[in-house]
């Protein structure tokens, strides 16, 4: 069931449990299959709505609410880009959904890893990994995009990685890159 949300179409849980565990569990070949399956506005459908986790009930998924309360993340994308699922992140890429759509506080994709990285420092390598696979897959202005974008506080990723002394990552990765980093505040 899809429900109208302040403009947004959401995808109620527990109906999308399947997409919704497919993500989580980086089955990135039945991902595929599902959107093989699945007819173009059923498939965008499924890429870049969010998940509505209100009506939810915890002890069906119980990683969903932890997962999307902490750090508000709903759209497919953003799950899989903060979970280091590389295969799924490229299947959803591959399939047309929107790296630069932004969650309820204005945070892209970038955004989102750097508070990943910063709440969970035991996967601070697979961020940085997830960030080197980022750099090969987008363009370098597609790349340069996320970076201006800027969240409700008004950050872009990089003063966000600072805020949150996460600009090794930000350095490392961008560098080997080699984009300039032009630091706004």
């Amino acid at each position: 069931m899809v429900v109208e949300k302040e403009s947004c179409r959401c995808l109620r849980l527990p109906e999308y449990a399947f997409w919704y565990r497919a993500l989580l569990e980086n089955n990135f070949t039945k991902l595929q299959e599902i959107l093989q399956k699945s007819t173009e506005p059923q498939r965008n459908q499924l890429i870049n709505n969010p998940f509505e986790f209100d009506s939810m009930d915890s002890s069906q998924l119980p990683l969903a609410k932890q997962i999307s309360r902490r750090f508000q993340i709903k759209y497919p994308i953003h799950l899989v880009a903060t979970l280091g699922h590389e295969q799924s992140f490229d299947v959803l890429v591959d399939s047309g959904a929107n790296i630069f759509i932004k969650d309820d506080c204005g945070n892209n994709i970038l955004h989102l890893l750097c508070y990943t990285a910063n709440a969970n420092s035991e996967k601070e390598g697979q961020i940085k990994a997830f960030f080197k696979h980022l750099l090969k897959r987008l363009s370098q202005s597609e790349v340069n995009l996320l970076l201006t974008q800027k969240n409700e506080l008004d950050w872009n990723p990089e003063v966000t990685a600072i805020s949150l002394g996460e600009l090794g990552i930000f350095l490392d990765m961008f560098m080997s890159k080699g984009l300039n980093i032009y630091l706004s505040f």
